[in-house]
C-alpha cells in the first residue's frame, strides 16, 4: 500500500509542475483507457518438482486498464520519458494489478497532429491480497490528435506482454503463474 500511497504522490506532484510548466511544453500528464484483448493465455504451475504448462483458451479473456503517465520531453515535442501508474483488472481468470512503469515515446515530427511510437515496461505492484505482483511489456504505435481549444488526444495500438504470480514471489520465479500475449488499445488525453 505504501507503494501505492508513494506513486500517487508522485504522480500528482508531476501533473502540478507539467501545470505550471505547461508554458515551455516539456512537462505532461496524460490520462488513458485501454482495452488489452488476449491472443495468448498459459497457466504455469510447478509442484513437487514437475512443472506444467497449461495453454487455456484466450478467446473469453481481456484485461481493461486506467493510467496516468507523467512526464518530461528530453527532446522537446519529439522524444518523452514518462512514468505511468494504474489500475488493471483481467477477465477470465479474474485478476486486478497496479502496473507501474516507464513509458519512452519517440513522435516522428514536431507538429501537433502526429504519428509516434511507444514502448512501456514495468511490473505490477502487491498493494494487498487483493493485487498480484508480475510484469508487463507494450511496444506499439499511435496517432497524437490536436483539437480546437488546444485538447490534445490521441489513439493507440500495441503488442502486448504480461506475467501475473499468483504466489508471494516474483513472477519469474512463482511456482504459479500466468503468461499473457494480446494487443492492446488505448484511448488517451493530455491533462497538461
Amino acid at each position: 500500500m505504501k507503494y501505492f500511497i508513494i506513486g500517487l504522490t508522485v504522480l500528482l506532484s508531476l501533473s502540478l509542475t507539467a501545470q505550471e510548466r505547461s508554458k515551455d511544453e516539456k512537462w505532461f500528464v496524460q490520462a488513458q483507457f485501454t482495452y488489452n484483448k488476449t491472443s495468448k493465455l498459459v497457466n504455469d504451475t510447478y509442484s513437487q518438482g514437475v512443472s506444467r504448462v497449461t495453454r487455456l483458451d484466450p478467446n473469453q479473456s481481456f484485461a481493461l486498464s486506467l493510467n496516468t503517465i507523467g512526464g518530461y520531453f528530453v527532446i522537446p515535442k519529439r522524444l518523452s520519458l514518462g512514468i505511468g501508474l494504474g489500475w488493471e483488472g483481467y477477465f477470465n481468470p479474474h485478476l486486478t494489478t497496479t502496473p507501474l512503469y516507464g513509458d519512452l515515446r519517440f513522435y516522428l515530427t514536431d507538429e501537433e497532429s502526429i504519428p509516434f511510437i511507444f514502448l512501456s515496461y514495468g511490473g505490477y505492484l502487491k498493494l494487498g491480497n487483493a493485487f498480484y505482483r508480475g510484469a508487463m511489456l507494450r511496444l506499439g504505435a499511435g496517432y497524437k490528435i490536436s483539437l480546437p481549444g488546444n485538447t490534445l488526444i490521441y489513439i493507440a495500438a500495441a503488442i502486448t506482454r504480461a506475467g501475473i504470480s499468483l504466489t508471494s514471489e516474483s513472477y519469474i520465479y512463482s511456482d504459479n503463474s500466468y503468461r499473457y500475449e494480446g494487443v492492446a488499445f488505448t484511448v488517451g488525453f493530455y491533462l497538461y
